[in-house]
């Protein structure tokens, strides 16, 4: 983490995240993926929040949680 900057950390207990989708995580409109649960897709969300993240001078990255889901990890400058 640089000097000057905050860090956040995020963990969900969904889906593990697979390495394959990691790549495209932050991009807008990934649709037609199959799950357990049928068709889905990534929306925008992620997008959005990569976007503004950006804005800020900012980083974000996603990595696969050891118990499931997904850790999100921000990493914003501070001034």
């Amino acid at each position: 983490m640089p000097p000057g900057s905050i860090l956040i950390s995020i963990q969900d207990s969904g889906i593990r995240l697979e390495s394959s989708v990691r790549d495209e995580l932050f991009m807008p409109f990934e649709e037609g993926r199959r799950s357990e649960f049928g068709r889905s897709g990534l929306g925008l969300g992620r997008y959005i929040c990569k976007l503004t993240v950006e804005a800020h001078g900012g980083s974000i990255a996603a990595q696969a949680s050891a118990s499931g889901g997904a850790i999100f990890i921000v990493s914003l400058p501070l001034a």
